[in-house]
């Protein structure tokens, strides 16, 4: 394979000849060809002699990484409602140009991000002499690319050729996507694993299903090689998409949200001004520990439209007590108790859940327990429907986040009392619509300095670096299911790590720890793991933590004080994230470091014992000081080990079944 800085000066070579020949007429290729900056991974588009399938599309991708093919001949194409795009395509540019950034994110699993990629631009030209532009992206952690209209005038789209050709016989973790009902979809479903290619690969969809949606992990070549397909820079210009329920072949194929989504409220096909560009299509590739690690989602998403220092003297991110989990959000009185624990165990932030509304006096009483917080340094977050006509969910308060001017005067009133930031649930549609209603809440709370947590909602999509005021999204099956005798398994929280946590923050409320171990057999150890395992700008704590002492929170603080220490100490806002060991069909282990601290975790998915090393390479020179919490005599018991390490060193931990542990490492 040639090196990327060989290949531009060929094409850019190619370029000059053409412009120089005869008939001035014409550029290079097809093939076009662009390589990452490492001269490992391979993006090639063409438009192949036989079509591969059936789409009708005549330009197709691949892309291969060091000489591997990770995704076939993938189709090509958009159509809108005046011009197509599809077929009888002619090049007219073509022009390769070096991606180079550096920038900064408040909240995620790297504080600094260095991105480094080449793009090509080709534009092509229809038999009508419309013109559409193709922006291809190849970078050492994956692949993407967009559709770029010039022009003037609205426009509107009618379907995407797009799709991804996926290895034959590839492992594949997806996600069923929900039809609409009631507070459905929300991305909210366990991770199937199913055979691409396979007549039985829609095993586990139902009657109630309606595609599959991002981000989907695939895995072949006997685990060498692995692909997360997603998509990254979605605006109020465009819906969100998902892939077709019926696979053809191994060909996932994009669609659009369902008519019935949101009420039935909101049109299927997104329109906008021209020039206009769609989303990014995103292709992760390389090793599990790649897939894990990588940034590309928010690499490829637009910058904020004000400096990031413009954040920073008011976005926090941070832990939350949180009552509806356990007692629903009761009376002010109950939540003065967990002000007070939150402020004893040094946690940012007391999260004040639906029906505050119907407190008998509101206006005052809010303003009052700010006051009340205020007075013991944590922050009041607020519950909202996010209904509007787009839901049925009848839980309060609502009708204060749809219509724009409704919910301009209800931040201006929060804001005025003190509260520091919002929870919006029940979207319960992908249409534009609700995608410009998320971005306008987003700007509305960041022009009254308030953060803000989306739950019953899309999946991140680069949101959380073009708008810093957005602290974690839940679209996950997450800790709140215990509350109804159910919940997720061990095997569903160590395959988050590799599909949804993978994209953006994860609100899943984790800490559920009787309810856990009663409900699915997962031990304390295992949910004491999930806050360093599960990135999430805000941190809701789940369990009780009223003044009772004899369950929740202060009875597990009081059997185990250094359980107390640990998540009175663990950041929610990370500078480095590492994968350690794993895959998504046993455990899971991860190394987290903010400032010179290391946090290490992991969880066992299966219901056999195994013992685990962890070489310890990635810590700096000198010695570490650590604290391990790991499983005692019993599954609800927890025994802390001290002791020093330096990266010559490793870890070797036995984990029981659904087992997990988690440690804090630092300088001595």
């Amino acid at each position: 394979m040639k090196h990327g800085r060989i290949a531009a000066l060929m094409l850019a070579a190619a370029l000059l000849a053409a412009c120089e020949s005869d008939s001035g007429q014409g550029i290079p290729g097809p093939p076009f060809t662009i390589e990452s900056p490492d001269g490992q991974t391979e993006l090639t588009v063409d438009r192949p002699d036989p079509a591969p399938d059936a789409t009708g599309a005549e330009w197709y991708l691949r892309a291969e990484r060091r000489g591997v093919e990770y995704l076939g001949w993938s189709p090509l194409g958009i159509e809108y409602e005046d011009a197509g795009f599809f077929s009888e395509l002619e090049p007219v540019t073509a022009a390769q140009n070096p991606v180079q950034e550096t920038y900064r994110m408040l909240a995620g699993k790297r504080s600094v991000r260095s991105v480094a990629g080449s793009e090509l631009a080709l534009k092509l030209q229809n038999a009508e002499g419309h013109e559409i532009e193709l922006l291809f992206r190849a970078h050492d952690d994956g692949i993407a690319y967009r559709y770029r209209r010039p022009g003037t005038g609205q426009a509107l789209v009618t379907r995407e050729l797009s799709g991804f050709q996926v290895p034959e016989g590839a492992d594949a973790w997806i996600q069923p996507y929900d039809k609409y009902i009631g507070s459905w979809p929300g991305y909210e479903r366990a991770y199937n694993r199913v055979t691409a290619g396979d007549d039985e690969s829609n095993d586990g969809l139902s009657t109630l299903d309606d595609g599959w949606g991002y981000p989907a992990l695939f895995g072949f070549d006997d685990g060498a090689g692995y692909l997360l397909l997603t998509e990254a820079g979605l605006d109020q210009s465009y819906c969100a998409t998902r892939f077709e329920q019926q696979v053809d072949g191994t060909l996932y194929r994009v669609r659009f949200p369902s008519a019935a989504e949101g009420n039935g409220e909101g049109q299927v096909n997104p329109t906008s001004t021209l020039p206009w560009a769609t989303p990014w299509r995103v292709a992760l590739l390389g090793k599990l520990s790649t897939i894990v690690e990588s940034t590309l989602v928010d690499d490829l998403s637009q910058p904020p439209e004000q400096a990031l220092e413009e954040y920073e003297s008011w976005v926090r991110p941070g832990r939350a007590a949180w009552s509806w989990w356990s007692q629903d959000t009761g009376t002010p009185a109950l939540q003065e108790e967990y002000v007070d624990f939150a402020a004893e165990h040094g946690w940012e932030y007391v999260l004040v859940d639906a029906g505050w509304d119907r407190w008998p006096a509101p206006e005052t009483e809010v303003p009052a327990l700010v006051d009340y917080v205020g007075e013991r340094g944590v922050g009041v977050l607020l519950w909202y429907n996010s209904g509007g006509p787009h839901n049925n969910v009848t839980a309060s308060p609502r009708d204060r986040m749809h219509d724009a001017e409704v919910r301009r005067a209800e931040l201006d009133r929060i804001a005025g009392w003190g509260v520091r930031g919002i929870k919006v649930d029940f979207f319960v549609s992908d249409k534009q619509d609700r995608i410009t209603q998320y971005l306008e809440i987003l700007d509305a709370a960041a022009e009254r300095e308030l953060m803000v947590n989306f739950h019953g909602c899309t999946l991140p999509r680069g949101w959380q670096r073009s708008h810093p005021n957005l602290m974690t999204m839940e679209a996950v099956a997450g800790g709140e299911n215990y509350r109804t005798g159910g919940g997720p398994d061990a095997l569903h929280n160590v395959r988050l790590a590799f599909t949804r946590n993978v994209v953006g923050s994860m609100d899943y409320t984790p800490m559920t720890f009787e309810a856990a171990l009663n409900n699915v057999g997962i031990p304390y150890a295992h949910q004491l793991a999930l806050a360093v395992i599960f990135e999430s700008g805000w941190q809701h704590l789940a369990d009780r933590a009223d003044s009772d002492v004899t369950e929740g929170f202060r009875a597990v603080f009081a059997a185990f004080p250094f359980v107390d220490d640990f998540l009175s100490s663990v950041p929610t806002a990370w500078d480095d994230t590492r994968f350690l060991a794993g895959d998504p069909d046993s455990l899971v282990a991860l190394a987290r470091r903010k400032g010179d601290e290391w946090y290490l975790a992991a969880i066992n998915g299966l219901d056999r014992s195994r013992e685990l090393t962890l070489a310890l390479g990635f810590l700096d020179s000198g010695s570490y000081g650590y604290r391990l919490i790991h499983s005692g005599a019993a599954p609800d018991a927890l025994v802390e080990d001290q002791g020093s390490v330096t990266a010559a060193d490793s870890l070797t931990v036995t984990l029981d079944p659904r087992d997990g542990f988690g440690a804090r490492l630092s300088p001595e």
